[in-house]
């Protein structure tokens, strides 16, 4: 088992474009908006894993970790201009796989 502090960056990106929503003298125009926020945010990590010995120098491991760095919040207006919220959680599952060698060199002993 592991747990600890965990820090990372979230970067969140929104576009969205409405053909024909403005209406002038030469027709009908796309009205295009756009978000983006980008943040260092503090939460949390757990994980466990487990190691399986092969032979005497082989062994294979597995890892499961679960990120949690909590909700960001941003606020902004909409294209008419109406205020409005946007909260995304920030969390990630990180899952490994992995083959140990062990260089065996023997007891050390001090000689004098």
């Amino acid at each position: 088992m592991t747990g600890g502090l965990a820090i990372g960056e979230s970067k969140y990106s929104f576009t969205f474009s409405q053909p024909g929503a403005v209406l002038n003298a030469f027709g009908s125009t796309a009205t295009n908006y756009a978000l983006s926020s980008q943040k260092t945010t503090v939460g949390f990590a757990l994980g466990a894993g487990t190691e399986y010995r092969i032979d005497r120098n082989w062994s294979m491991k597995f890892e499961y970790l679960y990120v949690d760095l909590g909700t960001v919040t941003i606020n902004t207006v909409d294209i008419d201009g109406v205020p409005f919220r946007v909260d995304y959680h920030v969390r990630d599952h990180i899952a490994r796989i992995g083959l140990n060698y062990r260089f065996d060199s023997g007891p050390i002993v001090a000689r004098y």
